[in-house]
């Protein structure tokens, strides 16, 4: 899949303007904006002093690899063909070159690989963001993200629950501990963090499908559908509530209904963007096996960012035992053998 750019949106303690990263043809990562606040950061081993002297402006463009690793070296960061190439990226941009905003690169470099599809290369990047800055909270947050997607709960837990001490006010933060719960099943502990997102800012139409997906996995088909109507009314329309409704009336036995908003979400797909990946996972809900391994491959073809739940996605729990099923998890790189080492 493609990259151009992608936003890593989220508010943090430690960085407050979050990168936009395009990623070159080379893998190498640039940034176009520099931390707004650098007297945040709390002290990190090795942490360097500030940005680099003023006489060194106009010579950073044209900088060797090897003078990078020296000045990585003196920074007390480690000079990984990867961190020497986040930080030619920053020199070439006039940003300084600072234990700051390397870790802000990598954490921006590991979300765009994660939805990408590499996820093992955004373990990579993501635990790198963390060595050069504990204090990144979005880092950790898309760590937890990364992590429950090879189904490794309590480690992803762990990272999620570390996001939010750093930043309890964050709502794209406390969704994230709620998204990290879900995926581990333990369905009211994601209510009650949903909830709180919920407190933290009411128009945030995500948490409340979220919130309506985790109460419709305990039975609360009520208040689940209450919550989907919330959300649809925020977001102005878009799929990912309509497709809550499906599973919703799936579950509740209202499969009629269910079978209506399908259809009207797969021909809504020749007029705008619906996600091929979404109507595989109604199929699943509904118990058509053959359909959702067609839609899951179509996903793989378009290369849906909701493939890097596949393995781990409470949705597809009715397809798992198909024959079908581990070999697309190993192609997407979901397999255990594909996060050896992170």
């Amino acid at each position: 899949m493609q990259v151009d750019s992608i936003t890593a949106a989220g508010t943090h303690p430690v960085v407050h303007s979050p990168a936009t990263l395009p990623l070159p043809s080379n893998g190498a990562a640039s940034v176009n904006e520099s931390p707004t606040r650098s007297d945040s950061l709390p002290p990190t081993p090795g942490q360097p002093v500030g940005p680099w002297p003023e006489a060194m402006q106009q010579t950073r463009t044209v900088l060797t690899a090897e003078m990078m690793r020296d000045e990585l070296v003196n920074m007390g960061v480690e000079p990984t063909q990867n961190n020497v190439a986040v930080a030619q990226s920053l020199a070439k941009l006039s940003l300084p070159v600072t234990a700051q905003t390397m870790a802000e690169a990598h954490a921006s470099l590991g979300f765009i690989r994660m939805h990408a599809g590499d996820a093992a290369s955004g373990l990579t990047s993501l635990r790198r963001a963390i060595e050069l800055n504990p204090g990144l909270a979005f880092a950790h947050n898309m760590l937890a993200r990364t992590l429950a997607s090879y189904e490794r709960h309590a480690e992803a837990l762990a990272a999620a629950n570390t996001s939010v001490q750093l930043d309890p006010l964050s709502t794209l933060i406390r969704t994230g501990v709620g998204d990290a719960y879900y995926f581990a099943r333990e369905y009211e502990k994601s209510v009650f963090h949903y909830r709180m997102s919920i407190e933290l800012d009411p128009r945030f139409d995500g948490a409340h499908t979220d919130l309506a997906r985790a109460l419709e996995m305990l039975g609360r088909f009520d208040e689940a559908r209450a919550a989907y109507d919330e959300g649809r009314s925020l977001s102005g329309g878009v799929a990912g509530p309509t497709f809550g409704l499906a599973h919703l009336e799936a579950a509740s036995g209202n499969v009629a209904e269910a079978r209506r908003l399908l259809a009207e979400l797969t021909e809504a797909r020749s007029k705008r963007v619906v996600s091929a990946w979404g109507i595989g996972a109604v199929h699943a809900s509904l118990g058509d096996v053959d359909e959702a391994f067609a839609w899951l491959e179509i996903a793989m073809r378009e290369g849906a960012t909701g493939l890097l739940l596949l393995r781990v996605h409470p949705r597809l729990d009715p397809i798992r035992q198909d024959p079908r099923y581990w070999p697309l998890v190993k192609r997407v790189g979901l397999a255990d053998t594909d996060a050896t080492g992170n």
